[in-house]
Formats: C-alpha cells, structure tokens, sequence
C-alpha cells in the first residue's frame, strides 16, 4: 500500500496550506491518476473540493473511487476530511486582524512581544525561501528578463507596496516597466491593452481581493504571462498564473509580515540584473549619469 504524503492536522490548524504546497512540490510522487485529481484541485483551489466527489472525479476525468483513494493518500481518511481541511483553510483566510490577536496574543511585557516577533519574522523569510522551488524563482527570472516584453507589477490594499518595490528595482534594470495604478477603474486600460507581449506580476495576500482576481483571469485570457507571489494558502490567482511564489506570512502580531515578500523581491531583482548582464549595467550607468538624487 503506498504510505500518504502526510497525515491531518492535530492541533486545530488548517491543514490545507500543508497540502496545497505538497501538491505543488509532490506531483512526481503521485501516480498518473492520483496526479489528474492533483491537477484538477490546483487548478480551482480549493473550491473543487469543496463540491462533491462525483464533480472533482468528472473535472480530472477520473473515477470517483480514485479521488477517495487521492484523499487518502494526501493522509486523509477519506474525501469527507480532506473536504474538512479545504473548509478550515476557508475559514482561516477569512480572518482580519482582530480574529488573529485573540489567536496570536502572546503572554509576557513588551520585549518578550518584540522578541517573539522578531523570531516570527525571522522563521518566516528563512521558511519561505528555502521552500520555493528553484525552477520556479528561475522561470520568473526569466519572465522579467526577456527583452522586448512590457512587464507589469500591481497589489492589493497592503501589497502594492511590493509592486511598487519591485518596480523600482526593474526600471533601473530594463526598459518598458510600469505599475498598475491604486484606483480600481484606472486599471481597465492596461488590461484592455494586455496581450502576449506582455508579463504581469502580482502580489496577493489574504483576504484576497476580488478585483484582483478578476484582472488575472482578464489578462491571462488575453495572452499575458503572469507571475503570483502570494502567501502558502494560495490566493485563488494560482489558477491562472504561470509562476507561483508563496512565501509565509504569519506572525505573532495581528498583521501578517511581508518581510519575506520584500526579500523575495530583492532577490528577483538581483537575479534580473545577474540575467541581464552588461545591458542592465549601462542602463544603471545612463540612470545615474541622468537622477539629479544620484
């Protein structure tokens, strides 16, 4: 009998975020069958386990016994638990800032706060670095390296100020780089004019934004590529990026951290200048030659 992947949550904590990201990472140990039922929940998650086993089968054309056999394997005792998980992980992107200080409320006076925080902070850049798979950081290198591509950086309330750091790194680097404006309807022109030529980067964290969605799906359908970076739930962009890069976010205060995002960035924007090479250092050269702040 082949042994699961993992077993359930123990201590009341979602287990989906555990299971998408072994899917993500795990599909070479699945069998074709059980890598169909995969494909099919990535590819809506986690609402196509969240309807009956009759329809996830159907959607990765497979049998219904099979996705039983899947939930099993993921360390489920059947679909019913899996099912169970995808709706705590439900639950838990749901939670704004007052659900997480009652969860997060740490005993003590102000430095034991700070230090905890200081730990929370630090696990998360190192976890989530070190989990990212290798292809992934280097196909989305690649994506905001290619020449002649406009490359195209927006976030949602709090992570637009990621969008807006990247944007300054890669404008010093290569030519046609903008960002989406903050306003909502100013960014129906630069969807209308997406197309292939184009490379979209976003950030989204839980709660997700629906607006956000939806300009993924409009520009994917027009041909764009597009890079997520999000947090280890997934916002439900993954279904129609090219590149996935979740890194964690949880902390010990009731905000999430976007320390290791704002890492994240940094390291895409080293490996965009080490990709381009000598035609990223006369552009920095012309760049300071022209900022009156250099």
């Amino acid at each position: 009998m082949t042994e699961p992947l993992t077993g359930p949550s123990q201590d009341g904590a979602p287990e989906a975020p555990l299971l998408i990201q072994r899917l993500r990472m795990g599909l070479a140990q699945l069998s074709p069958t059980e890598r169909k039922v995969a494909r099919a929940l990535l590819a809506d998650y986690p609402s196509a386990g969240l309807d009956s086993v009759q329809s996830l089968a159907q959607q990765a054309q497979v049998s219904a016994p099979s996705v039983v056999r899947f939930a099993r394997r993921m360390g489920f005792s059947g679909f019913v638990e899996l099912q169970q998980a995808l709706r705590a992980e439900l639950s838990w992107r749901s939670n704004g800032p007052l659900q997480l200080l009652d969860r997060r409320q740490t005993a003590g006076g102000h430095h034991e706060a700070l230090e905890s925080s200081l730990q929370a902070t630090c696990d998360a850049i190192s976890q989530s670095l070190r989990q990212i798979p290798a292809f992934d950081m280097q196909q989305a290198i690649a994506l905001l390296g290619q020449s002649g591509k406009r490359v195209t950086l927006g976030g949602g309330r709090f992570s637009q100020s990621l969008a807006i750091y990247l944007e300054r790194h890669l404008r010093q680097l290569r030519p046609q780089v903008m960002l989406l404006p903050e306003v909502p309807h100013q960014r129906i022109l630069p969807v209308v004019d997406a197309g292939r030529q184009d490379i979209y980067v976003l950030f989204d964290f839980r709660r997700y934004q629906r607006n956000m969605v939806e300009l993924a799906q409009q520009v994917t359908e027009r041909g764009a590529a597009l890079i997520l970076v999000t947090d280890s739930h997934l916002s439900p962009i993954a279904a129609h990026a090219q590149v996935v890069l979740p890194v964690q976010v949880e902390s010990s205060w009731p905000f999430d951290t976007h320390a290791a995002a704002f890492v994240l960035v940094e390291m895409l924007a080293a490996g965009v200048l080490a990709s381009l090479g000598s035609q990223a250092l006369a552009r920095m050269a012309q760049w300071e030659r022209l900022d009156p702040l250099s």
